[in-house]
């Protein structure tokens, strides 16, 4: 009697591939005035979401402490640039900044130091 006949077609759609994130460009170390505020500026590109995350450590310290985000003292933009206001003796020492993501990671670093300062009348260079 009659057959049936069915014919399927099948369209595989190549996902777009995931970008590890990167750095461009990448932050600078700075030096600065006691009780500036300055910036780590950098940006982070790479597939979204991205989890942007920084880390300083102390001069003379062997471990780093994550750096909190959107206090009154830290800003983490959200490009992935570091804002730290009033910075002081504290604030000294080598940041870290790691991007994340499902298809990677990368970090970069960058330092604080302090310059001469004026209401101290001493270098405070490390």
């Amino acid at each position: 009697e009659g057959a049936d006949d069915t014919n399927t077609e099948v369209f595989v759609e190549e996902m777009g591939s995931e970008d590890p994130p990167f750095f461009d460009p990448a932050p600078k170390n700075v030096k600065s005035y006691p009780s500036s505020d300055i910036m780590l500026e950098t940006r982070v590109r790479g597939s979204r979401p991205l989890d942007v995350e920084w880390y300083v450590t102390s001069p003379g310290s062997s471990s780093s402490r994550p750096v909190p985000r959107d206090t009154d003292k830290y800003l983490v933009h959200i490009n992935g640039s570091l804002t730290v206001r009033d910075v002081g003796d504290d604030d000294r020492g080598t940041y870290l900044v790691r991007a994340s993501n499902s298809a990677g990671s990368a970090t970069q670093e960058a330092r604080i130091d302090l310059t001469l300062s004026a209401a101290y009348g001493q270098w405070t260079d490390w």
